[in-house]
Order: C-alpha cells, then sequence, then structure tokens
C-alpha cells in the first residue's frame, strides 16, 4: 500500500514552487498555521490540508493568572504559551476557534497540538501541575482523589531533591518487588497521571464530534508525545484511539525544544541533577533505562544529547509502540526534517509498518532538504 506522505509548513519565500517540489516527490498531504493565501494555494495544488490548532494556546493573554496551571505549592506557570486543560472558559474559547475554522475553510482536517499538559522539558515544576481550582473541581467530578493526587506528588517533588531517593530508583528499576513497592507507596502520582489522561480524552472527544456535527468527512489528527513518554503528558494512546482518525506522533530523536524526545530526556536529567546533586550521567542511566533505550548506546553527556540526539533506532522503537497502542488507527509520525539522516530516519517509520510519515517543518533554508528528499521518499 502506498504510504501518505506529509509536510508541516511551507517556506515564507515561494511557496508556490515548494508545493510544485512536493506534489512532483509524492506528497499528498499538508499541515498549515491559519493563512488564508497558503490554504488556498495548496488546495488549488490538489494537497489535503489540515490545519495545526493549538489546543489550549494563551500567547495572546498575558496577565491572566486565572488560566495557569498550578503545582502543588501554589505557584503558577506558562507552558508551550499554553493554559491549563480544565480551565472551562478557555475550553469553551478554543473550541469555538475551532468550529470557526472548520466552518469558514475547505479543509480537509484539524490536527491538534499540544492536546496534553505541561511535560519535563517545561521544567519539573511546570510539569509536576495541575492543581488548581478547576482541576480540583474536576477531579472530584470524575471520582479522583484530589488531595492525595497533590500530596503524593508534592512528596515526590521533594524527594527527587534527596541523593538517596535516586539511589533508590535506580534500584526498583532492576527489582520487581521494589517497583511495585514504589507504586503502591506513591499511589497518588499514579492517579495523577490518569486524572490527565482523562482530561485530555475528553477535551479530544469534544473536539471530535464538534468536527463531525460540521461536516462528517473533517479528518482530526494530533502531534502526540512519543508513544514512551505520552503518559506523563495525559495523552493515552489507547483512549484516544476512540476519537482520532489520524495519529502524528512526535517523534523527535534530534530537536531543541519541548516534545523532542532527547531534549525532554535533557531537561529532566538536568532538572533531576541539579535537585538531588546526583551526576548527569547517572540520571542519563537511570532515565534510558526508565524508557528502554539502554540497549542503543545513547549518549550519556548531556551537551550529546542536546546536539546529537537519540539513536535512529529510536525512532524504530517508537513507531511500532505507537502502531500497537493505536491499535487500528492510522499512525502517520512526524519526524525532524533538518535532521542529517532525516531519509534514514522516514525509513524507520516506513519499517515499523506505519501508513505514512510527516516532516516537520518546511522552511526556506530547508529547500536542498526537500529537493533531495523527494528524489528518494517515493521509493518508501
Amino acid at each position: 500500500m502506498k504510504k501518505i506522505l506529509w509536510m508541516f509548513g511551507l517556506p515564507s519565500e515561494n511557496p508556490e514552487k515548494a508545493l510544485d517540489l512536493l506534489s512532483r516527490g509524492g506528497f499528498t498531504h499538508i499541515t498549515l498555521p491559519l493563512k488564508e493565501n497558503l490554504i488556498k494555494l495548496a488546495l488549488d495544488h490538489g494537497f489535503k490540508v489540515f490545519i495545526v490548532f493549538k489546543a489550549f494556546d494563551i500567547s495572546n493573554k498575558r496577565g491572566e493568572p486565572s488560566l495557569l496551571a498550578e503545582d502543588p505549592y501554589g505557584r503558577k506557570h506558562v507552558w508551550f504559551s499554553s493554559g491549563c486543560p480544565n480551565n472551562p472558559l478557555l475550553r469553551e474559547e478554543r473550541l469555538e476557534k475551532l468550529k470557526e475554522i472548520a466552518t469558514k475553510y475547505d479543509i480537509h482536517g484539524i490536527s491538534l497540538d499540544g492536546i496534553r499538559f505541561a511535560s519535563p522539558g517545561s521544567g519539573i515544576n511546570a510539569f509536576m501541575t495541575c492543581f488548581c481550582r478547576n482541576c480540583k473541581y474536576k477531579a472530584e467530578e470524575l471520582g479522583y482523589n484530589y488531595w492525595r493526587m497533590k500530596k503524593d506528588v508534592e512528596r515526590l517533588h521533594k524527594s527527587l531533591q534527596n541523593p538517596s531517593f535516586i539511589e533508590y530508583l535506580k534500584k526498583t528499576v532492576n527489582d520487581f518487588s521494589m517497583l511495585i513497592d514504589f507504586l503502591l507507596d506513591y499511589e497518588g502520582v499514579l492517579e495523577w497521571l490518569s486524572f490527565r489522561a482523562e482530561c485530555i480524552a475528553e477535551y479530544v472527544k469534544e473536539t471530535r464530534n464538534l468536527l463531525k456535527s460540521i461536516d462528517p468527512k473533517l479528518e482530526l489528527g494530533a502531534y502526540l508525545f512519543t508513544p514512551t513518554l505520552s503518559k506523563l503528558v495525559g495523552q493515552d494512546y489507547r483512549r484516544l484511539a476512540w476519537y482520532l482518525d489520524v495519529f502524528q506522533p512526535m517523534i523527535y530523536r534530534l530537536g531543541e525544544g519541548v516534545a523532542c524526545y532527547n531534549y525532554e530526556l535533557a531537561v529532566c536529567a538536568k532538572d533531576i541533577s541539579e535537585l538531588s546533586g546526583s551526576a548527569v550521567s547517572d540520571i542519563l542511566l537511570l532515565l534510558y533505562r526508565l524508557c528502554g533505550l539502554d540497549t542503543l548506546s545513547p549518549p550519556l553527556k548531556l551537551e550529546d544529547l542536546f546536539e546529537k540526539g537519540l539513536p535512529l533506532e529510536a525512532i524504530h522503537v517508537e513507531s511500532t509502540k505507537a502502531l500497537r497502542l493505536a491499535e487500528s488507527s492510522r499512525v502517520e509520525p512526524i519526524i525532524i526534517l533538518k535532521d542529517p539522516q532525516v531519509v534514514f530516519a522516514a525509513q524507520k517509520v516506513i519499517e515499523a509498518g506505519c501508513s505514512g510519515v510527516n516532516f516537520f517543518i518546511y522552511t526556506n533554508k530547508l529547500h536542498e532538504t526537500v529537493e533531495k528528499l523527494c528524489e528518494v521518499v517515493k521509493t518508501l
């Protein structure tokens, strides 16, 4: 079966030429920002156009702390220019905006972005949210123990400041009975992760139902965290499989910001090292073991992880996980276009059995890369 080829974005210089190139290269789908001229241009070139939609965007709402996520200590945090996913006013406003887009533009679908809670890449303090008033009400509504979640997440944060706790965590990775003991001791943390996942699934369901009520042919995709990290941010692939037409896992082995696998692990290791006083290399080894990356010879120096990223094989491993978790849904991962090994990265996605592959992001500086890519992707 022919694989679906996606491109995210278009260069600002001569986008018509870029679309011609992509078309010749076998690309059929494109994800764009809300720019009417680009949407029309892509449609005229015969592309299936998806609009990227930031689920909880508050970039135009500075000075409104009530919208922000809150940690166990009552401190507010901004993550990915987003607010609390359970803020009812924010949710209603964003869904109304989505309705406007889906009604006004002759597009084929929506790709949700930032459809999650905060990640470790935004800093460990921002990650350990949200315990705001709205989340308290939502937790009670859904049957979760808000106070247990808050207490155990706070306890975990304080424990990470103790070097002996890091040593304890290392042992739990190799001892099943100790792992069970740890999970039972921090029951509220597991409940917190489950609460996050249920809240995100609820929002995706609302989004799906809204789109289908406008036009049943409109498709819903989502840029999700790579499977190994997804449950940390409230993205449960199995739950989301009921509502998404296409999974678009962000399997960024090499990147410079949140959602990039290497960046998330690097920031997490750095933060825990600074909190606990433990060596960064020790924290990285622990994280790699937890993520199943330890057998792939990943970098043990923080600067190498930031600059060189994770081994290519991680893309195949994560693509395979995504397929298994998404069950019968389409899985079309997005990978970094400026990765020096982007062709081999795409091959890893296809070898895993995914129905397509997406590339992030087409800019003016990467036109030559796209030209070379188009010469080989037809054979994938």
